[in-house]
């Protein structure tokens, strides 16, 4: 495509998804831009929006029943209907382990909460404890698109590296990123815990960024993953999305089409209360979405819901890593904590 931005504007990124996602970002005033509606090579023009994480963070936690999800009876005060019930209350949508599906299983006692629901079915009871199979996930790479990662953290054991940051200094100074991670890959609160991490920064050290940084890092993920070697479950690439913009096709079409090149999208439903519908990527056909629940197994009370939410996970109040020392916790909530339950 030969676009001429020497007056009028500039251009930011330049997309190139193994050749088959064509587009780019760009900056461009009022003249610039009418002329690029007026080409018939280019398909749509989208405004760049704010992307955010999906997540609280505790101070003091105590794992109670009440202030984090729903009750089974309060469905219709987040607005679900009736035919909808089955996607509010997730009791058989939340994945577990058995015995005879977990081929050298290993056990970890004194796991947490959502480590336990994740590998047992029904409620969490204590003690926690974590099954889960001896390969845990050697081989799998999970790009973590997010406020970068405390690479250093104990809980890592070298398994995690930075790939790219877009926004500029890739250490993680929010914490965000680091805790996501954890849950996914940590020796301690990690669901897969041989698996390795890769930093793609894309939200700054406020949590917040742009749908066209969230676009560059997942072409840069489709480049380094363009020829995948075969993985045991057949999946050597996952991208763990735990945050997310509102509804935007640009955005929708990248996590499509770095789905058709063999990459899977795990991101998070969002946590407006609402229809996972008025989100991207989490509306998103390719996307694998999910949405959380506590303890209780009821529906975190500000998870998003809906037909294009897959599964839901354990987000409320996790204990994972932080920020600040190589041993460093934190406790936060939603769906983006949900989610690296689900991509480990």
């Amino acid at each position: 495509m030969n676009l001429e931005f020497s007056e009028g504007g500039s251009i930011v990124h330049e997309y190139n998804e193994s050749n088959f996602y064509h587009g780019f970002a760009a900056r461009c005033n009022q003249d610039l831009l009418s002329a690029l509606r007026s080409r018939t090579d280019i398909e749509y023009i989208s405004e760049d929006s704010i992307t955010q994480v999906f997540s609280t963070t505790h101070a003091n936690v105590t794992l109670e029943p009440d202030d984090t999800g729903s009750t089974a009876g309060s469905s219709k005060a987040h607005g679900i209907d009736p035919v909808d019930a089955g996607a509010a209350l997730p009791g058989n949508k939340v994945n577990y382990i058995t015995t005879s599906h977990v081929p050298k299983k290993s056990t970890k006692n004194d796991a947490t909460w959502g480590l336990h629901r994740i590998s047992h079915k029904g409620v969490a009871e204590e003690p926690y404890k974590y099954v889960y199979p001896g390969a845990a996930g050697e081989g799998v790479v999970i790009y973590v698109l997010d406020t970068g990662v405390y690479i250093q953290h104990s809980e890592f054991e070298g398994r995690a590296s930075y790939g790219i940051s877009f926004q500029g200094d890739p250490d993680d100074k929010h914490g965000h990123g680091t805790h996501v991670s954890g849950t996914a890959i940590g020796k301690t609160y990690g669901a897969a815990k041989k698996a390795k991490v890769v930093s793609v920064k894309v939200l700054n050290d406020h949590g917040k960024g742009s749908v066209s940084k969230m676009i560059a890092g997942i072409d840069w993920v489709v480049q380094q993953t363009f020829s995948p070697s075969p993985s045991v479950f057949g999946i050597t690439a996952i991208i763990n999305m735990s945050c997310g913009a509102w509804a935007d096709d640009a955005l929708d079409d990248a996590v499509t089409i770095a789905a058709l090149f063999g990459v899977v999208p795990v991101v998070a439903a969002g946590n407006d209360g609402g229809h996972a519908s008025k989100r991207s990527p989490s509306r998103a056909d390719a996307a694998f979405t999910v949405g959380s629940i506590n303890v209780e197994d009821h529906l975190a009370h500000n998870s998003n819901y809906g037909d294009c939410v897959n599964i839901y996970a354990p987000g409320s109040k996790i204990l994972s890593a932080g920020i600040g020392d190589r041993d460093a916790t934190a406790y936060k909530s939603g769906t983006s904590m949900a989610t690296p339950h689900v991509s480990g």
